[in-house]
């Protein structure tokens, strides 16, 4: 049980670094809460600031889940096999969504989950992800759809390929923090 627990807390410590507000702090010397819409995640950045500030943030989105998964993976992954990815993933997608150094204003966690539901399942991650993506490719760019449309095919994939009940528990709460972050409307942000 310990094993969960130090997961969900160090992925809740990487995800609290908003990769955003130090690329923003970096280019403009201006926190990204004071930049476009305020949202401290890539499409905010890549909107007021560019392609390549928006990988760079991307990139340090993915890597907060990404290496951190991987030391824990050498400690228990052999015990807890996906459940190292979805512990973490749920704790640096909270983290990256609920900052406390950051009076719990984050971004929406688009990039934490996609990296948890690759992780903790790479066949299934690709096709959420590859489903979230041709949400957004749609006319209209249906950015808050797709964010939805990767934690919900991701669950159903979960559900289908008969994962123990903890796995599905896991992947229920990604998708729940996504709802929160992305069905309400004070959340739809115009370049988010």
């Amino acid at each position: 049980m310990i094993e969960r627990v130090i997961c969900c807390v160090v992925g809740y410590v990487c995800g609290s670094f908003l990769t955003a507000d130090v690329v923003a702090r970096r280019s403009m010397g201006r926190s990204v809460f004071e930049l476009g819409s305020g949202n401290p995640g890539m499409a905010n950045v890549g909107h007021v600031l560019g392609t390549r500030a928006a990988a760079i943030t991307l990139a340090g989105d993915l890597l907060k889940v990404l290496l951190p998964w991987m030391a824990l993976s050498a400690l228990w992954g052999a015990s807890l096999g996906q459940l190292v990815a979805l512990y973490l993933g749920v704790g640096a997608t909270l983290g990256h969504c609920f900052p406390a150094w950051h009076r719990f204003r984050g971004g929406e966690g688009v990039a934490t989950t996609g990296a948890t539901v690759w992780l903790a399942r790479p066949l299934i991650g690709t096709i959420a992800l590859v489903a979230g993506l041709a949400v957004v490719a749609l006319p209209g760019r249906k950015l808050h759809v797709g964010a939805l449309v990767i934690p919900a095919v991701f669950l159903a994939g979960q559900v289908v390929t008969g994962v123990p009940a903890e796995a599905v528990a896991l992947s229920t709460v990604l998708l729940a923090i996504a709802l929160v972050e992305h069905a309400h409307p004070r959340r739809m942000h115009p370049g988010d």
